[in-house]
Parts: structure tokens; sequence; C-alpha cells
């Protein structure tokens, strides 16, 4: 196969120069000739195809490695990891299974599926986790090694973890959660499971895998053998009605998006994905630079996350000297109710166990939360949260926050931690306040509310972004919802 796309490279470099000229007459499309029933859908062709462009370009001079990444000249092995965002954990979600891939010159020669608790029953020492990781478990496993924000980071413990507890030598890292499946049952359409009574779809493949899992209706050693089942109808699928280019385009509007995360032992290819935006890297801050992001740890062992709303208010405070003082408030609201259960048992098509539902989204939301901040800065109170249960530890080169959150269905809780920066700003001349938040993968987007506060005699005499309104020159306020970083 890999002879074949050498052959076709020229038929792609055409179709790459094709593509952006299209692109670019799209862009200069004139929508006043053009019915405004037909503008969404325009609208939405050319961010797609913005996008594969982008890709195309970008990757072109990438080309050698691709074949080696398809294995031209060695065999290549792959480690696809399914990542619950129901259930949130650093890098997106709960590791509940995964996908060994063996490809070579372009095929692939071995696929592997594994339940992640068959892989940890292997393990035959106890591994202690980090220290603060007591919230979560006692004995550390593959199926929480995901631990770090840092995809690298975690990357590499999971690899560990695999090898660790008998496991094969894995050359590159995959991390998808239920969008990337949804985003493909777009293209594929619905598919029939033998142990469900309805098709599954992109609208409810998530609600039904967890509900089978959960119930374990499949027959075989592992309840998950419901989603494995699905993999070769997906590809048969694929192949049969030639579906690839649909998916390509459908799968590549997601890597900015933070649903589809990279990893290689490779270094050539690990930069290569981070040229791209998708090895989710901690962002290093500058030494005068605010950073903040929210990292949620999902440890009451339910689906709840789905359902829980988030809104970050992060005020920022200049004194006269210049100190900097950030109050940041998490607000979080467990929106499950009557409707919400009555979808369910809708979609189910059956009642649903007070147990299962429970699992399903209805439960206690309990999460172990990590505000990472610039490093040095000191927490000076707290309130939603006593100030001795939040634990400060240092990570990646970040000070952390870290304290646990529940909220019941139907209600809110809010948790304030007042902190002040290690540097400051030069009140009597000019200078620059920067922030740069980022979003935790698998995460829905949560709303932002940026307020910032100078004293008395102080203007602002820049703002970005600059479209939201300001009260006085010394205040500024912005509030957007974060979809995947902001500054």
């Amino acid at each position: 196969m890999t002879e074949k796309i050498k052959e076709l490279y020229p038929v792609f470099e055409k179709a790459r120069d094709n593509l952006v000229l299209i692109d670019k007459n799209l862009k200069g499309l004139n929508f006043r000739n053009i019915p405004l029933r037909f503008h969404e859908l325009i609208r939405d062709n050319q961010k797609k195809l913005a996008t594969a462009v982008t890709f195309l370009q970008e990757s072109g001079g990438f080309y050698p490695l691709f074949l080696q990444l398809l294995g031209d000249k060695h065999p290549q092995r792959y480690l696809i990891l399914f990542q619950n965002r129901d259930e949130l954990r650093p890098t997106g979600g709960f590791i509940g299974s995964y996908l060994i891939v063996d490809i070579n010159e372009g095929r692939v020669v071995k696929t592997q599926y594994r339940d992640v608790y068959e892989t940890d029953g292997q393990a035959h020492r106890e591994i202690a986790p980090p220290s603060y990781f007591g919230k979560i478990t006692s004995r550390w496993r593959l199926r929480d090694a995901n631990f770090s924000p840092d995809f690298p980071t975690s990357a590499q413990n999971i690899l560990w973890f695999l090898e660790e507890e008998g496991g094969p030598t894995v050359d590159h890292v995959i991390a998808i959660d239920q969008t990337v499946a949804e985003k493909i049952l777009e293209v594929t359409g619905p598919l029939n499971s033998p142990y469900l009574n309805q098709k599954i779809t992109a609208e409810n493949l998530s609600l039904l895998l967890s509900y089978a899992v959960e119930k374990k209706i499949a027959p075989g050693p592992t309840p998950k053998q419901i989603v494995f089942d699905l993999i070769p109808e997906i590809e048969k699928k694929l192949v049969e009605e030639n579906l690839f280019p649909s998916l390509l385009t459908n799968v590549l509007s997601l890597l900015p998006k933070k649903h589809l995360l990279f990893y290689s032992r490779n270094q050539e290819a690990q930069d290569l994905f981070s040229s791209l935006g998708v090895t989710e890297e901690i962002y290093q801050n500058q030494e005068k630079e605010d950073f903040l992001e929210v990292v949620s740890i999902s440890l009451g062992g339910n689906k709840s996350d789905a359902y829980v709303k988030e809104k970050i208010t992060h005020i920022t405070d200049v004194t006269e000297e210049g100190t900097i003082q950030n109050t940041l408030t998490l607000t979080r609201h467990h929106d499950y109710n009557l409707q919400t259960s009555k979808k369910i048992k809708e979609v189910i098509g059956q009642e649903v166990p007070s147990w299962l539902e429970k699992v399903l989204g209805e439960g206690i939301n309990q999460n172990f939360i990590k505000v990472y901040v610039p490093k040095g800065s000191k927490l000076v109170a707290a309130k939603g949260v006593p100030l001795e249960d939040v634990i400060t530890t240092e990570d990646l080169g970040k000070t952390v926050f870290a304290f646990v959150s529940k909220v019941s269905p139907g209600k809110t809780t809010r948790a304030t931690l007042i902190y002040e920066l290690p540097f400051r700003l030069n009140v009597n001349s000019i200078d620059n306040y920067r922030l740069f938040v980022q979003k935790q993968p698998g995460k829905k987007p949560p709303l932002l509310i940026k307020k910032i506060s100078l004293p008395q005699g102080r203007k602002i005499f820049q703002k970005i972004p600059s479209q939201q309104k300001t009260v006085l020159d010394t205040n500024y306020r912005f509030s957007s919802v974060i979809g995947r970083e902001e500054i």
C-alpha cells in the first residue's frame, strides 16, 4: 500500500492545489447572490474545507515521515485509547478499553481489543500512586495512568504500565473520546448490534454503550465486547461504501477541539504532532504571564460529568504597588432532572433500574479539582471549600491548588480561591497583563468570565480581545466559551 501511495503522491499534490483554489473561491463568495437558506450550509462547508486545506498544506512537507508512520520500512504499532468523556480524567476521560493496531507497508496486519480491567488484572506488584492520588485510588494501574493534563507525560506512564502489566511495546499512542466515534457514525450512518433493540447512532452512542457495558448485556469475557464488535462493522461500511474521504474531513475537524490526542516515541513524529496542535502539552507561561487550567478528575465512578456545566469567573485586582491578586470562582451545576431521566428511558426503550440510572448520570458528581496557576502563586483564602481542605502542590512547572467538589442533581456548588501571583505589574509605567487559559480535553467547554480592575488613576490602553465593553477605563470584562484556549 505504501508503494501505491508513492505512485499517487503527484496526484495528491495536484488535488491539494485544486482544493486550495476552491477554498480561495469559496472564501470570496458574495452571499448577497445566494439564497439565505443555503448560507449556513455553505459556511459549514467553508470551515470544513479550510481545516482540510490547512492540514494538507502542512502535511506535504512530512511526506517521508507519513510513509514511516504507515510502516513503509519497519512495522509500526499503535495504541488507541478509548477515553470516556462522561467520566473525566486529565487527558479527556477514564480509559475503559484500548486497541492495539500493527501496521506494515500501509496495511493493518493485526488488531487486538482489550478491556483495561483485564490488563490491570495481570499486574504482579503494587505501584504507589502520586501523593495526592489517594483521592482516586490506593493502587496505581493502567486505567489511572492518564493522571497528568500534559499528554506526553500521561502517554509515557501509560506505555510503562502497559509493558509492566504484560502488554507489548508500542511506538505511538492515540487517545480518542466518544466525540470521535460520533463523528465516524455521522459518516457511516446507524449501526446494528445483536445485543440492542435499537440502532446505534451518533446521537445515542454514548448512552447506549454505557448502558450496555454497565448492564453487561453482551456475552463473552468482557462487558466491553459490544464496543469491540462494532469496530469491524465500521471498517466494513467505510470500505464498501468508500467513505474514507468523508471520514477524513469529519475527523480533521476535531483536531483543534482536543477529542483526538497523539504521542510518539519517535521524536520526529512527535514534532509533527506538536506542529499540528494535537499533543496537548501544558502551556509554559512566560515569567510575567498569568496562566489557568481547571482540571476535573471523576471520583464517583459514574457518568455524571455528562450533565455538569461549569462557569469560571476569574477576577484580577491590581493594587497601587502592582501586586496582582486573583479571585477564581468555579461554579458547577448538575443539570440531571426528571426530563433527563425520561429521555434516557426513551432512548434505551425500557425502564432503567435505580442503581443503573445513578451510574448513567443521576448520581452525585464527585470530582477532584486541580487548578493550575503560575508557579510561586500563594493561596490567600478560600470560600465554599475549607481552606485546610485545599491541597497546594507543584506539577509541570505550575503551582496547583486541589480540592474535592461534590454536586447533587439539580444543585449548584461554588468554590472560590483567592491567590496572589508571584510577579507584579509596573503601574507607574506601561506594562502588560496577559492570561493564558488552557482547556481540559474531553470536558464540555466552560463559560469563562474575566474581569480586571486597576487602582485609581491608572488606565487600560489596549484590550485583547477588544470587542467586549468596559465599565470604566480602569476595569475590563471579557466572557467567552472556552473551546480550546483563550488568551
